[in-house]
Order: structure tokens, then sequence, then C-alpha cells
């Protein structure tokens, strides 16, 4: 009697064994966990295509200034009136930051300054800006030199 409870332990044993395990390879057989590996792989592979196009558009494209100044104050404060331009096929900018150096007589740099524009410049837009003072530069300022850079916004 001892031989057939042990045989059936055994056998039991092996039938819960084979049974347990034998769902193991299912995943692999069937080919679902390549699918799903596939569908990953692709879905980092746009987004990483998504960035690097953001990427490239925001270099080619960058914002534009078209400017007039004057010193104003006591000869002292430089005052912009223009417009920063955004292209078409460009990128959504914030914040633009106007930079500018100034010159003297002599064509030496003696100063420079900057200021942020707290506005949003859309695609194809522009921004118009009008006796923005950009702060103190040299009284001796005989030229200005300004440019525009932006934060871009990632659709």
């Amino acid at each position: 009697m001892k031989i057939f409870k042990w045989t059936a332990v055994i056998l039991f044993g092996g039938f819960f064994l084979s049974a347990m395990f034998s769902g193991l390879g299912q995943g692999l057989s069937d080919g679902s966990y390549a699918k799903s590996k596939a569908i990953s792989d692709t879905k980092q592979l746009e987004e990483k295509l998504k960035k690097d196009l953001f990427k490239n558009r925001m270099e080619k494209f960058p914002l534009a200034i078209d400017y007039s100044w004057r010193l104003g104050g006591f000869g002292n404060i430089l005052i912009i009136s223009g417009e920063i331009k955004n292209h078409p096929n460009g990128v959504i900018w914030a914040d633009p930051t106007i930079y500018c150096e100034t010159f003297g007589g002599s064509g030496r740099k003696i100063s420079e300054v900057k200021k942020t524009v707290y506005q949003v410049v859309p695609v194809g837009g522009a921004l118009n800006i009008k006796d923005f003072s950009l702060g103190f530069v040299n009284s001796q300022t005989q030229t200005a030199r300004c440019n525009v850079n932006g934060r871009a916004v990632e659709p």
C-alpha cells in the first residue's frame, strides 16, 4: 500500500509540475513578447524622431528682429522699437530676450544690455515692440547692434 501512495504522490507531483511549467513558454512561443517589444521600440523611435525634428526646426528657423534704436533719458538709456518675427516653418517661441551691444565712435564695444519680453511669438507670427527700454548704456554710444533669442515651446 505504501508503494501505491508514493507512486500516486510522484505522479500527481509530476502532473502538477508539468502543468505549472507548461504555461511559461506560451508568451515566447506565440510571439506576443516580440510584438510588444516591437511596439515599444517603434514608440521610442517615433518620440526620438519628433524631438529631432523639433530641434532641427528650432535651429533652422530662429527668431529675427527688425528694429530701430535711440538713446533716451539723459542719453544713457537704450530704447528700441520694432518687430520680433517668427518663421512660418518655425516653432513657437516664448519669452524672447533682446540682446544689444553698443559701440563708441571708434567702433569699440562699450556696453551691452539684454531684456526679456514675456510674451509668446506664434509660428509665422510677430511681436511688435514700441519704445522698449533695454536699460542703461554708455552715454558715448554711437551705434547699437541687437539680436533676439527665445525659449522654444515643445508641442
